[in-house]
């Protein structure tokens, strides 16, 4: 149902998910995931027909998928025994447990990301992450990695990030020569409302580097890393204790050249004596 490709590193905490983070990711998977595409439609449908005197548009759909579409679907279980719908389909209507194991590195699609936790007494910088929906590129750092179980059913991994505010100018802006800086004090989501949208499904992220702009240190060039291999990483989550290789292969949105790197800083941390990765 949900490519799971990719390995973890390190070892799992198990962690009980506050009310508002459970919906949050839950939510993602029930907007996101194909299997259920038809149920979204029905939804909307009813929707419609419900609100007549509305001029529904994309946006007003969407909140109303936001808003109501899990407890529409929650309705729906007991129809979906009775037609013998696949189990991993009544699972996403029931929604998954609230104890979910939390990593710290994760391993996918040739990129090695860890948490900002978990880079912190690092040289390097591996919790830069971007998304591309609707033809827009997102800019965030990967603050939690969840497994989510949906009572044994199937499980899946997002990653929970910061994302920058890209829709004002005080958060995302270019340079004269076209290169995109972002800006980590404009966040697009304060985290404690039940709208923000937070997650991922770890299948989505490519990684970035962050250059710290030397003329303005609020803000910090994006440049996009070149994953290490693209082989095929299986389909079993592993466990992985080592922690000796991260991807420092890395191409700007345009060539750079030396001249222009010079104004900014390198994406090796130079703030703590952590230990280098290879």
């Amino acid at each position: 149902m949900f490519s799971s490709s990719g390995r973890v590193l390190g070892q799992f905490e198990s962690v009980i998910l506050d009310e508002i983070s459970l919906l949050q990711a839950h939510r993602y998977v029930l907007l996101h995931c194909d299997k259920i595409s038809s149920y979204r439609s029905e939804f909307l449908v009813a929707q419609r027909r419900a609100n007549r005197n509305i001029r529904a548009n994309p946006s007003i759909e969407h909140k109303w998928l936001v808003e109501n579409f899990s407890n529409w679907l929650l309705t729906k279980v007991p129809k979906m025994a009775e037609n013998n719908c696949p189990e991993e389909i009544i699972a996403i209507a029931r929604g998954p447990n609230n104890v979910a194991k939390r990593y710290s590195g994760f391993v996918i699609n040739g990129f090695r990301f860890h948490t900002k936790n978990r880079e912190k007494l690092r040289k390097t910088q591996n919790s830069g992450v971007m998304v591309e929906a609707e033809g827009q590129d997102y800019y965030g750092k990967l603050t939690d990695i969840f497994q989510l179980d949906y009572y044994g059913n199937f499980k899946v991994v997002l990653f929970r990030c910061e994302w920058v505010d890209i829709r004002s100018p005080r958060g995302m802006k270019k340079d004269t020569n076209g290169f995109v800086l972002v800006n980590f004090s404009k966040l697009m989501h304060t985290w404690h409302l039940l709208k923000d949208d937070l997650f991922i499904f770890s299948s989505q992220a490519k990684q970035v580097f962050y250059i710290q702009d030397v003329k303005n240190e609020e803000w910090s060039y994006v440049l996009i890393t070149k994953p290490r291999d693209l082989y095929d990483m299986g389909t079993t989550l592993q466990g992985e204790d080592d922690d000796d290789q991260t991807y420092t292969q890395c191409m700007p949105f345009n060539v750079i050249d030396a001249n222009q790197l010079d104004n900014c800083a390198s994406w090796a941390r130079t703030d703590v004596e952590g230990e280098n990765s290879l």
